[in-house]
């Protein structure tokens, strides 16, 4: 059941593109006299109102040529159409930099408090005011210009580099039947879930070894990229990198600090998870790092696509009809690339099209318990694109501690149905499944968290020794997982294979997927508190996402993320399951 994308172009040939392109490359060309004429202009707020028109115009035309070639090479990767299309356009987006940065220096002298009451420009007026802030810390038109193209040889070479090392490693390991077998690393990692395990430390044995030939070139990377973004920010005149980095992830760096105190002070509640699961599997002194994930017995239920459409339809008709409908619109009019292929990208995504005020869900759909989680996750996202385009297109995307919202929320709904239909160790098996995916993206991102965290404040004075970058590593995670590791079984070298380190426009990438987490628990929390009153705060939040900080978004629906209130409501649901999953499991741990 492949999607249908041509809707958005029928072809590259097709006139359809060919306008687009047109009008792409014309907006562009326009942009750059507009910019240059901008001293000479005499009226600064029909200046800004031509600028967020012709924002909007670009906003919507790359999103289509984007979306439909990325569309197409995630579809099938060996496609050089597409990716040749994709730098096409890279190059062509390159243009935009000089009349943006004009922009940016013109606005650093205009007064917006009298745009409040300008129909047309209120509101946009929290854009405005973070182009403001960023022309605050501008450089000299060139200066931008050539840190734009040195990036390219600088921390974006880096970044390639680390991506090229880990996913052109592979290692030989051995099968069920003692074969060997040569997998990629990223393939041996997975078997950190597999049921026998003895694959399991063998594939942490031969992933660990791996990485011996790997981290240097690593730590070079590591260094280098975190180097030129605390170079950046000083030139910039930022007092300290957060300032740079809570404004690209919308939220207060005094936020951030508030609540990875508060998930430090829950960590010896979420350790009691490990600390049960390593006496279930015969360890005394807590988890070794190769069997965090391991699976406690196996769901024998298979969800083949018809089975797991009719439970996710189920679940959210129940749940509100509207997500209902729009799930069966995904599944008749080909929203979704489902199945498995040669040549498809792994993994999956949601992508909205705000052309089509539709979604496009990629899976890679197979008959576990899992796939079906991860169908009511990706609709998640196209439930949430819903009321995030009911705006202009400027909005229609969510800082990252929000954009996981729904999705997350979609997840508890379907789990919670799935408990009730599960029984002896079953439930175990899924029980454990739901905890371990709920408190990861806690415990794991908060080892992560303080991890890179100390990094950039050893490399401020100097590049970091591989020694001191496995010494902190390891240090993270014994932090982290406290007696639910092992200490003497940790994974020094695990900064190697995590891609969010080395993305040079997001550093501390993680940490918003802890603080989504706890909203939409939160948020579900509420919701078996409150029924079907829930419902219009819930959208209105959805609808919210689009513009403005995380706390402003959460404080327009009377949710403030640093009360005490907020994080005992999330932590409840967490400890809840966890109650229930020793209940279930204390006849195991007495024998």
């Amino acid at each position: 059941m492949p999607w249908n994308i041509d809707r958005i172009y029928p072809s590259y040939i097709a006139k359809e593109y060919k306008i687009d392109w047109d009008l792409f490359n014309q907006l562009i060309e326009e942009s750059r006299i507009w910019a240059e004429a901008l001293l000479k202009q005499t009226d600064p707020v029909l200046c800004m109102e031509q600028y967020i028109q012709r924002a909007e115009m670009l906003e919507k035309v790359t999103h289509r040529l984007f979306s439909y070639s990325q569309l197409q090479l995630a579809s099938n990767i060996l496609d050089e159409e597409p990716r040749k299309q994709i730098e096409r356009l890279q190059k062509k987006m390159e243009q935009l930099t000089k009349p943006h940065i004009q922009f940016v220096h013109w606005m650093k002298n205009q007064d917006l408090t009298k745009l409040k009451n300008n129909p047309t420009l209120s509101p946009y007026l929290w854009d405005l005011e973070q182009i403001k802030i960023e022309a605050e810390h501008s450089l000299a038109e060139r200066e931008e210009e050539l840190l734009t193209k040195m990036k390219k040889t600088g921390s974006q070479a880096w970044s390639k580099l680390q991506q090229s090392i880990t996913s052109l490693t592979v290692g030989t390991v051995q099968n069920e039947n003692g074969k060997e077998k040569t997998m990629p690393l990223m393939s041996i990692r997975n078997l950190a879930f597999h049921e026998d395990p003895k694959i399991r430390k063998n594939a942490f044995e031969v992933e660990s070894k791996l990485y011996e030939n790997l981290e240097e070139s690593a730590g070079a990377s590591l260094n280098q990229i975190k180097g030129e973004m605390l170079t950046e920010t000083e030139w910039r005149g930022y007092t300290n990198p957060w300032e740079f980095i809570s404004r690209r992830h919308r939220i207060s760096h005094e936020t951030v600090i508030k609540i990875m105190e508060s998930v430090k002070n829950k960590l010896p509640l979420l350790q009691t998870f490990y600390q049960t699961k390593a006496k279930l599997l015969g360890y005394e002194n807590g988890l070794p790092y190769w069997d965090l994930y391991a699976p406690l017995g196996k769901i024998t239920q298979e969800y083949p696509i018809e089975k797991a459409k009719e439970t996710i339809l189920t679940v959210f008709e129940t749940f509100d009809p509207r997500m209902k409908e729009m799930a069966e619109k995904a599944f008749e009019e080909n929203w979704m690339d489902i199945e498995p292929r040669k040549g498809k990208r792994g993994g999956a995504f949601c992508s909205g099209l705000y052309s089509l005020k539709e979604s496009r869900i990629l899976l890679n759909h197979e008959e576990t318990l899992e796939n079906l989680i991860t169908l009511a996750h990706e609709l998640g996202h196209a439930y949430h694109n819903i009321w995030l385009m009911q705006g202009t297109v400027l909005h229609s995307g969510s800082p990252l501690s929000l954009a996981e919202t729904a999705s997350t929320f979609n997840e508890h709904l379907v789990q919670d149905y799935l408990m009730k239909q599960l029984t002896g160790k079953e439930l175990v098996s899924f029980l454990e499944k739901k905890i371990q995916r709920s408190i990861t993206i806690i415990v794991d991102i908060y080892s992560r968290y303080i991890f890179e965290q100390a990094v950039m404040d050893l490399r401020k004075d100097s590049t970091l020794s591989v020694r001191k970058i496995k010494e902190l590593m390891t240090k993270a995670e014994i932090e982290a997982y406290g007696s639910g590791l092992d200490p003497m079984y940790c994974q020094p070298n695990a900064w190697i294979n995590k891609p969010h380190y080395y993305m040079p426009g997001l550093h501390f990438y993680n940490f918003p997927y802890t603080i989504g987490n706890l909203i939409s628990t939160y948020l579900y929390k509420r919701y078996l508190e409150e029924g079907q009153s829930f419902m219009p705060m819930y959208q209105k939040l959805l609808g919210r996402c689009g513009w403005g900080n995380v706390e402003e978004i959460l404080c327009s629906v009377d949710i403030d993320i640093t009360s005490p209130e907020f994080i005992d409501t999330s932590f409840a649901v967490i400890e809840k399951d966890l109650i229930h999953f020793q209940e279930l499991t204390k006849n195991d741990l007495h024998t």
